[in-house]
């Protein structure tokens, strides 16, 4: 037998007395003799422990031995057997499952627990897959037994070895083409082996992070300390637009440019308890981030800047992220990402403002809730400005600046999803609307066209020949602009009386929302330029749309993302692009 602790050899065979007391199965049979009773000191001391045992396609009389060390404890057997399982005192729970996803929905239903007992029959690709899915929703302290007597493994050999050295050394992965990631290895706090045992002790807290569709579902099984009321629910559905959309000459496949795009459920629900709030749309429980911390919340592993993720469905949560004080009242929330910044509080706050008078009906004396670095004004910040827009009287708009604790806190799933699958919700335009009208500075000029640039000041997606582009639109009859010079009720205006709208593709572009005479739309990007605010604005505004596509410097990778692609700086295709695009212009 062989202890590790956080990577240190502590004990041989020889020294077996340090894992608990003495043997006292001598005399037992195997049917009786409890496989964990040398092991007890290497569980969790808790009272009233969860415990999953996975016991695949074994008969109950097979698993009997393994329970005798939890009569006390929460027991949960899943299988894929619809065997009766009743074994006296013990307080058991049974769950079909027939794939590794619906053992993980099982668990995921029952919270974090203490123990996970793997009883599967091998082989060691099976035990490793169903760990890397399951070990994250231990507590600290829990702890991941694997059988592997039944199916002949030693962990001292072979493929188990390797599995059980990429813990000790994560540079060792179990294979040349997929290696444990760091976080699997930081957070294994201790491994014991045996000849036909593992251990596998997990230190720190990991969050699952809840999808929008199963929160419902999941919070109240996992939390029920947590309250949870739907207060109004919009059914999925599809958004039909009769856009015509024309995309010039790629090089590339370029993707998300559907004419008609479904969207799912919405819910506008009202959580009590216990909820943290950091900042950056950042909320959580004890044991989950809620879904609309995510602003892609569909993605398949959905992201917060705030948070450090480790899988497409764990997290972990830095201490300075975790609240002091206790903020008392009822809020909504309507959080940035990114705090002040135009792009990201028009795509992503201003879709999650559909539910503001439905919750404020449902509970009178409702605030609204942002947060904002310790160096921002609140009053000065877009957001204010933009809620004041909207109607929502500046006496009932909070702002915090570090994390805290709300008892209740409104939220509504986003009307606008920017990233696959792409949708936007049809009763977005009245909200739009509402808020375009609250902004619009009424003594701004009027341009029939417009072109939007882009200044060389920003980081990203420079043009290096942009001063060429505006050139060839001005002799067009188009006025060049930079949104961000200007007022916001000045840049409202202009976009709201243009007739005709072209740009280079960016977070400018999300003054769309106030395009109510716009007939035709041109947009100039890079091909690495996965963003579709301007594709999502014309399909819920109704208008002709052309895409022109130049290669980027950088260019994602074949399968997969890359931060520098997006960002990537370019130069618009005049070879690839004049003829077509003076020719449009020329027929406007």
């Amino acid at each position: 037998m062989i202890r590790i602790l956080r990577g240190r050899w502590l004990s041989a065979r020889k020294k077996a007395v340090a894992f608990g007391p003495k043997s006292t199965t001598r005399g037992r049979t195997d049917a009786q003799s409890d496989p964990l009773e040398r092991y007890r000191l290497l569980l969790p001391a808790r009272r009233s422990r969860k415990i999953i045992v996975l016991a695949h396609d074994l008969p109950p009389r097979k698993v009997r031995r393994w329970l005798t060390a939890f009569t006390a404890d929460q027991v949960h057997v899943i299988s894929n057997r619809t065997t009766e399982w009743r074994f006296g005192k013990i307080s058991l729970t049974h769950h079909l499952a027939q794939s590794l996803d619906h053992i993980h929905w099982h668990v995921k239903l029952i919270g974090p627990v203490d123990v996970v007992i793997d009883l599967g029959p091998g082989p060691v690709e099976n035990y490793h897959a169903m760990w890397r899915q399951l070990f994250f929703h231990l507590n600290p302290g829990g702890c991941y037994v694997i059988d592997t007597s039944t199916a002949g493994v030693s962990a001292f050999g072979g493929s188990a070895s390797d599995w059980m050295g990429s813990i000790v050394n994560p540079a060792h992965g179990i294979s040349a083409s997929e290696k444990l990631t760091k976080e699997f290895a930081n957070c294994a706090e201790q491994l014991t082996m045996s000849r036909g045992l593992i251990l596998i002790q997990k230190r720190h807290r990991h969050y699952i992070k809840l999808r929008d569709s199963e929160t419902n579902r999941v919070l109240p099984a996992r939390e029920p300390a947590i309250g949870l009321h739907i207060l109004a629910r919009r059914a999925p559905g599809t958004t039909d637009s009769t856009v015509q959309v024309i995309s010039h000459k790629a090089s590339v496949p370029i993707r998300g440019l559907d004419e008609n795009l479904s969207h799912p459920a919405m819910y506008l629900r009202h959580y009590t308890g216990q909820i943290a709030f950091a900042g950056s749309t950042l909320v959580y429980t004890k044991t989950a981030v809620l879904p609309d911390s995510f602003r892609h919340h569909l993605s398949t592993d959905p992201q917060n800047p705030r948070v450090g993720n480790v899988s497409p469905d764990f997290v972990r949560i830095p201490a300075k992220f975790r609240p002091r004080e206790t903020l008392p009242g009822d809020y909504y929330l309507l959080d940035c990402t990114y705090p002040n910044h135009f792009g990201h509080v028009i795509t992503e706050v201003v879709p999650r403002l559909w539910g503001w008078e439905e919750a404020r009906r449902a509970i009178p004396g409702l605030k609204a809730v942002f947060a904002a670095r310790p160096w921002q004004k609140p009053a000065t910040m877009l957001e204010s400005r933009v809620f004041r827009a909207y109607g929502i009287d500046p006496t009932d708009i909070i702002t915090v600046q570090s994390p805290v604790l709300l008892e209740s806190i409104v939220s509504a799933t986003t009307m606008w999803h920017n990233d696959s699958p792409h949708y936007v919700h049809p009763e977005l335009l009245p909200v739009l609307e509402r808020v375009s009208a609250g902004l619009i500075d009424e003594s701004a000029p009027s341009y029939d066209r417009i072109f939007v640039s882009r200044a060389r000041r920003w980081s990203h997606r420079t043009c290096r020949n942009a001063a060429d582009v505006e050139r060839l639109f001005e002799s067009f009859g188009f006025t060049v602009i930079y949104p961000e010079n200007h007022p916001i009720g000045v840049q409202a205006a202009i976009f709201a009386r243009a007739m005709v709208i072209a740009g280079f593709g960016g977070s400018a572009m999300s003054n769309l929302l106030h395009a109510r005479s716009m007939r035709t739309l041109i947009v100039l990007s890079h091909e690495s330029y996965i963003s579709r605010i301007e594709h999502l604005y014309s399909v819920l505004l109704g208008c002709e749309v052309h895409y022109f596509w130049s290669a980027a410097d950088s260019e994602h990778p074949a399968e997969g993302f890359s931060q520098e692609a997006l960002f990537s700086d370019w130069e618009f295709d005049f070879a690839r692009h004049r003829v077509a695009l003076t020719d449009l212009l020329a027929s406007l």
